[in-house]
């Protein structure tokens, strides 16, 4: 989907949203750009161009992908096994759920905070990747930027330029982080054109040597 089109159907959910707005804030929609294998909107099958909104929940099955562009600064990309509820709000409680599974996401100015079981992501114009191992135990990766990371008894902030990861996992009622250290493959399940690809679906580049804040 053109950069162009995604502009034009934001801006027209936009509008229809200020017409029928909650005062207390204002919903983000998404926009399904891609789909492949079995991907689920509310239980029923997803397709390229559905609009997501808030309270949405998506789910992959085996080998199945999607992609959803968030506004046009922000895209996310789910992997197979995969379930999040859409949060989005123009407020600081701007939350995506994953309950399971991988995704990743490149959010050039978007504050949101991703939620998981184990840990949260606090995402500030960033590229990421997430997998979800199980309710104790999730592997993350700061690929470009910076993210603060938070749980049960433990916080960290985490800059990377080129991809900085870390297990979390929940050991005696409080969150430990464990390095990705360099005898281990260093990014499971993505590369740099996984974020690469991402980040030009909505018009932007990843600079691999560019310091971050």
């Amino acid at each position: 989907m053109e950069i162009k089109q995604l502009k034009l159907i934001f801006t027209i959910f936009f509008l229809i949203s200020v017409c029928f707005a909650d005062v207390s804030f204002s919903k983000v929609h998404g926009v399904i750009l891609l789909t492949s294998g079995k991907v689920l909107l509310n239980a029923r099958i997803a397709k390229k161009g559905d609009i997501v909104v808030y309270g949405d929940l998506i789910s992959t099955k085996n080998k199945s992908a999607c992609e959803i562009a968030i506004s046009d600064d922000s895209i996310i990309k789910i992997k197979d096994n995969t379930e999040i509820i859409f949060q989005l709000t123009e407020t600081k409680n701007s939350a995506l759920k994953i309950m399971k599974g991988w995704f990743a996401g490149v959010f050039k100015n978007r504050k949101v905070n991703i939620v998981t079981p184990t840990i949260i992501a606090g995402i500030r114009g960033t590229a990421f990747c997430i997998n979800v191992k199980n309710q104790k135990e999730t592997y993350t990766c700061t690929c470009h930027g910076t993210i603060q990371w938070s749980g049960k008894k433990h916080e960290e902030t985490v800059s990377a330029v080129h991809h900085t990861g870390r297990y979390y996992q929940i050991v005696n009622e409080k969150v430990v982080s464990t390095p990705v250290g360099p005898n281990y493959t260093g990014m499971p399940s993505h590369t740099d054109q996984t974020l690469e690809e991402l980040a030009g679906r909505i018009n932007t580049t990843i600079d691999w040597n560019e310091k971050c804040n």
